[in-house]
């Protein structure tokens, strides 16, 4: 039988499936994230509060497999979501935390800039969205 490191027990796989399971079923859109490596992008103005930014996943990323790249509006990668304990601000999420929340990408939005540090707030999925507007939406009910 297989074990999965939680923590500090040992879970087998089908309670530890479904602790990530209700895990990403909270993932809400208050949930905010540290992202890092972006010092040179404040000091040029290239960040405002308030922007939109694109987050990827990076599955061949060499060095952390719950990697994710943060990129602008025009695509270009300007950080990481912080992934480890010295890096992830007090409240805010790992990119290990939000890895499986999402398929490949998700967005978010600035809240809070400080020093080289960005803490941001998720948005939605897409795939989300248009669940959410499915069921609110009076044309998709059926009647019988």
């Amino acid at each position: 039988m297989e074990f999965f490191f939680l923590g500090s027990f040992f879970v087998p796989p089908l309670i530890y499936t479904g602790i990530i399971n209700e895990r990403n079923k909270n993932m809400k859109e208050n949930d905010f994230i540290t992202i890092t490596n972006i010092k040179e992008y404040i000091e040029i103005g290239m960040i405002k509060i308030g922007e939109v930014l694109h987050l990827k996943k990076e599955p061949d990323n060499a060095y952390d497999m719950e990697s994710i790249m943060v990129e602008n509006k025009n695509e270009i990668p300007i950080g990481h979501v912080a992934n480890s304990v010295s890096s992830v601000a007090k409240g805010t999420h790992s990119a290990g935390y939000i890895y499986q929340s999402f398929n490949d990408s998700i967005l978010c939005t600035v809240k809070f800039i400080y020093h080289d540090m960005i803490i941001a707030q998720l948005q939605s999925s897409q795939e989300e969205t248009k669940d959410m507007q499915n069921e609110v939406n009076p044309k998709s009910w059926t009647t019988t």
